[in-house]
């Protein structure tokens, strides 16, 4: 099932001399960027096919929800993972309903813990990954850590965020949902729950799409600002944090501050 993603920033829609390394459950649609919405596991395998033999790194993203509570997402360790999109270099998303099919992730296990992989969030999302399918994820590239790591530079060396990183990162994929938390307030944020239309889907893959590029313009600007050994020191930390079980976490007590 291929569903098309309209006005992805910086992503190029040729796909020339890549049906060959299309997976049997992506096609290209009319020479624009398509997404392939995966519901069996037998599809998995052939994503996990296409993917083993690439050495680039992959993007990946996740829509979780509160077991607990409905409202906006907050990635937790004890949340449960909706959709998971991965993305690679020259090839469309794929998008795995894990609601639907609740499969393992069996070749595709070894596949990302072979690979760097890109995401928002790296802390909670390695936690959650950990937790539910026991990734043991060895490389990451954070971009909120970049972020994170240039606004310090900003606000302490004075550094200018390029014209070109601020004008991507303003074209960032708008949540198409709208949700109530506990307290009846109301958020521009879908929640994972329930049922999903295809807007819904259109942007889990234009989220995961969007981190390709956002890569390449963050890395860019960490090298001018000089705060790339800062990036990579802060960066190497998101890996290496051991899983924290929702037991755990639920147990946790804040300390009482010594006045």
């Amino acid at each position: 099932m291929v569903k098309k993603v309209g006005g992805v920033p910086g992503v190029a829609g040729d796909f020339t001399d890549l049906t060959e390394k299309l997976s049997p459950v992506v096609s290209p649609s009319g020479g624009d960027m398509s997404f392939s919405l995966i519901r069996k596991k037998s599809e998995l395998v052939a994503v996990a096919e296409t993917l083993a033999g690439l050495p680039e790194p992959l993007a990946i993203d996740l829509k979780t929800y509160d077991k607990h509570n409905s409202g906006p997402q907050h990635i937790r360790s004890d949340d449960e993972i909706r959709l998971f999109s991965i993305k690679a270099p020259n090839l469309p998303p794929w998008v795995l309903d894990l609601n639907v099919t609740r499969p393992d992730l069996g070749e595709l296990k070894n596949v990302l813990e072979n690979h760097e992989l890109i995401m928002d969030d790296a802390k909670s999302t390695v936690r959650l990954l950990q937790l539910h399918y026991q990734l043991q994820i060895k490389r990451v590239w954070c971009t909120n850590t970049a972020r994170d790591i240039l606004d310090y530079a900003k606000e302490t060396e004075g550094f200018h965020i390029p014209f070109e990183l601020a004008r991507f990162l303003a074209d960032e994929p708008k949540d198409p949902g709208t949700c109530a938390d506990k307290f009846d307030r109301k958020h521009c944020q879908t929640d994972w729950r329930k049922p999903l239309a295809d807007t819904h889907y259109g942007y889990a893959a234009a989220t995961v799409e969007y981190l390709v590029p956002l890569k390449t313009l963050l890395e860019q600007a960490l090298v001018e600002s000089q705060m790339l050994p800062a990036f990579q020191y802060e960066n190497s930390k998101a890996a290496s944090r051991p899983a924290i079980t929702s037991f755990v976490l639920r147990n946790i007590q804040p300390k009482e501050e010594t006045p």
